[in-house]
């Protein structure tokens, strides 16, 4: 990767394309991708084309596909009971040779080597699953409805107790980490309400007391976040932003903007040798250098991606759904990263442009044209107006904001302000 990133610096005015090297076949749906005990995983989702819960014809139910990597030859394949089942996020512990998924109203625990069935370890409303790295606990997301506050059920297997912790409408994803002060903390995203701002990043924290939880509001519709280091990448599909999230300080700290629009936003995320890769409705898994927050590239797909895996230097990219609509896909591209080259003029953003500006004045210079229409919005989509003091050093007023993070942008790049 180092020769990667020495490339980027040289071809500073250059965007990175890498093209399709192979294919791993799958059945329709794929919209998860994992590697464990060697193999690449893929889940893929039902498909259920008139939406009538009914199996009919052209349809196919939720499966479970085992690849080698090598050959991208399929080994296993475990197909599911004709029932809703949670393919996108499922509870894995490499460790414990375990792999949990919500099926219908049950989480069902597998052999993850072998795809053998061990048969329910839990029964009620499921949404998504995760798991100890250990794989002694599940954690089982629930919503009551669309629009009311959910909850997590921690799960202990070997005992039977339980523990709730609340979340906000339609939890998405959860995960149990370790920050590198040694805080345990479990990590819980929920939707929030359908096209508004209301998408909420939990922090749970362990404390003598018991547990602390910090909200953090990220956005219209998160899907899916990432953890390196002590950072947390949140993508937020409706708001068209990478949230950061600072675990030690359980603070927002930054945003990435995805440069998607309308439907097309990011739906996940991982991070490799200081690269971040997210996937997006817009056919394509967009790059960017974390230490600058400047997209350096995309890979373009022709279909709508959601799950994403590296596996050594290939780059596994899910074909969930068809280029321009919602029908299923089937498939999983693999790109070589070796293979990136340079491919057009005009990086769409600066490396010259600021990731973030601290601004503790009442005064803030931006880093790009105030003549042009600005706009300053919040996490949650709260537009601000901007007032120019000096449109000639790209001077604008600060005073008022109150402390936060905000998103500042011109239309065509953007920076995040810290107050």
């Amino acid at each position: 990767m180092r020769g990667l990133l020495s490339f980027v610096i040289v071809c500073i005015t250059g965007t990175l394309s890498l093209n399709a090297q192979r294919v791993a076949p799958t059945p329709a749906g794929p919209v998860n991708v994992f590697k464990a005990k060697g193999l690449m995983h893929v889940l893929c989702t039902r498909n259920d084309v008139n939406f009538n819960d009914v199996s009919d014809d052209g349809d196919s139910p939720a499966s479970w596909v085992q690849i080698d990597p090598t050959t991208l030859q399929t080994l296993r394949t475990h197909t599911f009971p004709w029932t809703l089942v949670g393919a996108s996020r499922v509870g894995v512990s490499e460790s414990g040779d375990a792999l949990y998924v919500g099926v219908g109203n049950t989480v069902e625990k597998f052999v993850l080597s072998t795809q053998e069935s061990q048969g329910s370890v839990y029964t009620g409303p499921v949404s998504s699953v995760s798991t100890s790295l250990g794989g002694t606990a599940i954690f089982v997301s629930q919503r009551p409805s669309f629009t009311d506050p959910g909850m997590v059920v921690q799960v202990s297997l070997e005992s039977g107790d339980s523990v709730q912790y609340q979340a906000g409408p339609n939890p998405q994803q959860s995960m149990r980490y370790t920050t590198s002060s040694k805080a345990q903390c479990l990590l819980v995203l929920s939707e929030g309400n359908f096209g508004q701002p209301t998408g909420l990043f939990d922090i749970w924290k362990q404390t003598q007391l018991g547990s602390a939880r910090t909200s953090i509001v990220v956005g219209d519709t998160p899907n899916h976040f990432t953890v390196s280091g002590d950072s947390a990448y949140i993508t937020v599909n409706g708001s068209h932003w990478v949230v950061v999230v600072d675990l030690l300080t359980n603070t927002a700290v930054d945003t990435i903007p995805t440069g998607t629009s309308g439907f097309d936003g990011p739906r996940e995320a991982l991070i490799n040798n200081g690269l971040l890769y997210v996937s997006t409705f817009a056919g394509d898994v967009r790059i960017f250098n974390i230490a600058t927050g400047q997209r350096i590239g995309s890979v373009l797909l022709d279909a709508k991606p959601e799950g994403i895996a590296i596996n050594g230097r290939d780059l596994w990219v899910t074909r969930a759904f068809v280029a321009g609509g919602y029908a299923v896909e089937r498939n999983v591209a693999v790109y070589d990263l070796d293979q990136a080259v340079s491919v057009a003029e005009g990086a769409p953003f600066s490396l010259s442009t600021p990731r973030a500006i601290y601004a503790p004045g009442s005064r803030l210079t931006l880093p790009f044209d105030v003549s042009a229409q600005i706009t300053l919005s919040t996490l949650e989509g709260r537009r601000t107006a901007v007032k120019t003091v000096d449109s000639g050093s790209c001077t604008i007023d600060v005073s008022s904001l109150p402390t936060g993070v905000y998103v500042v942008s011109d239309g065509t790049s953007a920076i995040t302000l810290m107050r």
